[in-house]
């Protein structure tokens, strides 16, 4: 393994720790209403920070945006806007059932659509390797922790509501947003194949250094 795979790895273990404590601060605003919390959180995350990084961490960056296809731009935000409307049900889902289930929930959908989708759409002839067949193994077993984490919601629910009359279901409610989110989410994974096996951003940017 060579000097770049490592700083890969380190860095997706960064952005792994980063994602798993990202919707912790609601834990600590559940006074305040959601859309407020979770406009912060777009605002910063999502305008602010990139922003700021992007110029920071690239030379040439509009060049790169100069050289690059129209009609791949336009996938790009179209799928990061898929993105933005599944962080929304992410954060709707959270203060519906809870950061615990819908956080399970969200994020075992995203990495089960985020992989499936881009390994069939450039690397389908590999799906039914060794390789390739580990990865759907693990995802099957992201599914099947999805499906117990669901049931264990509906039976809390059940348990909590029983000889009560009530008309809304808010953990069925709840569950199916965090499945939207997790699905609409997929799109940052769909743009970054865009970007980078069809567009081939990260090749023109290395011609603008």
């Amino acid at each position: 393994m060579g000097a770049s795979e490592i700083v890969g790895i380190a860095w997706a273990l960064v952005a792994a720790v980063f994602l798993g404590v990202f919707a912790l601060p609601t834990k600590y605003t559940k006074d305040s209403a959601w859309e407020n919390t979770w406009g912060a959180f777009f605002f910063i995350g999502m305008f602010v920070v990139p922003i700021i990084v992007a110029f920071a961490t690239v030379k040439g960056l509009g060049g790169t945006y100069a050289r690059v296809s129209p009609g791949v731009i336009a996938a790009v935000i179209a799928l990061g806007f898929m993105w933005g409307c599944g962080n929304i049900c992410w954060g709707k889902g959270i203060a519906t059932i809870g950061m615990a289930l819908g956080f399970a929930i969200m994020i075992g959908t995203v990495t089960l659509s985020g992989s499936l989708l881009p390994l069939f759409m450039s690397n389908a002839d590999k799906a039914f390797t060794v390789p390739g067949l580990t990865i759907i193994g693990g995802l099957v077993v992201c599914v099947l922790g999805i499906a117990a984490n669901g049931r264990a919601g509906l039976l809390r629910e059940k348990a909590q509501t029983q000889g009560a009359e009530t008309e809304d279901r808010p953990m069925l409610k709840g569950i199916l947003i965090c499945l939207a989110g997790g699905l609409l989410a997929s799109g940052c994974n769909l743009a970054f194949h865009v970007g980078t096996n069809v567009g081939g951003i990260p090749e023109i940017s290395e011609k603008e250094f």
